[in-house]
């Protein structure tokens, strides 16, 4: 085993072994005490490695590892600065067990510089994830590099008519311009939600669309 794989399956072994003695509640995973060791391997691996080259094994340590760094985000963060490391886990984690690392997974792909139709098409089955934040963050992801798909799959997080899914609805509809956000807005102004009401003042005040 090359000495970078050993590093990071000892590191993933010793969360496991740390959070056996924890009360697995709140932000639970970031009190772990070795985070900045595992970040530090983490970037080893990154810079050094050939991810082409990588197993199973080291591949559902790194989503593993993801996971846990849910709150601080370190990990998913720093691959923004290796986009095609990036989009390699993202098509590996699309089906992964643990919907903090599907989420932080989904959210990175949209902050990729000139995305590319990989990472559009990628997103696109983020959405259709099963678990709602993962399917809420995708969408925004699909605003943020002003997808073609986004305003359609916005509409849709709309009709289902859960509060956040329309909050996020109507900050696509706005990151992108969409010539349905007036529509939306006028529907948001009824919203049974203050939350969503207060998304569309705040977007309107944004605009100069107040009455």
């Amino acid at each position: 085993m090359k000495q970078i794989y050993k590093k990071i399956q000892d590191e993933v072994e010793s969360f496991y072994e740390w959070s056996n003695s924890q009360v697995k509640e709140y932000e639970w995973d970031s009190m772990y005490p070795n985070w900045t060791r595992a970040y530090t391997y983490s970037v080893e691996l990154f810079n050094n490695e050939d991810f082409n080259t990588w197993n199973d094994e080291i591949i559902n340590n790194v989503l593993y590892l993801i996971a846990r760094d849910n709150e601080c985000e370190e990990i998913s963060s720093n691959l923004v600065n290796y986009p095609e490391l990036l989009l390699f886990l993202a098509k590996k984690g699309l089906h992964y067990n643990e919907s903090d690392t599907r989420w932080q997974l989904a959210h990175y792909l949209g902050e990729i510089e000139s995305a590319s139709n990989d990472v559009e098409l990628l997103l696109t089955e983020y959405y259709r994830d099963s678990n709602e934040y993962v399917m809420r963050r995708s969408l925004l992801a699909l605003g943020n590099i002003k997808s073609k798909y986004a305003e359609q799959f916005a509409i849709i997080s709309w009709n289902t008519g859960m509060e956040y899914q329309k909050i996020a609805a109507l900050q696509v509809l706005n990151k992108i311009n969409s010539v349905e956000l007036i529509r939306f807005l006028e529907l948001g102004e009824n919203d049974k939600s203050e939350h969503v009401k207060s998304n569309v003042k705040n977007i309107r005040d944004s605009r100069g669309l107040n009455l």
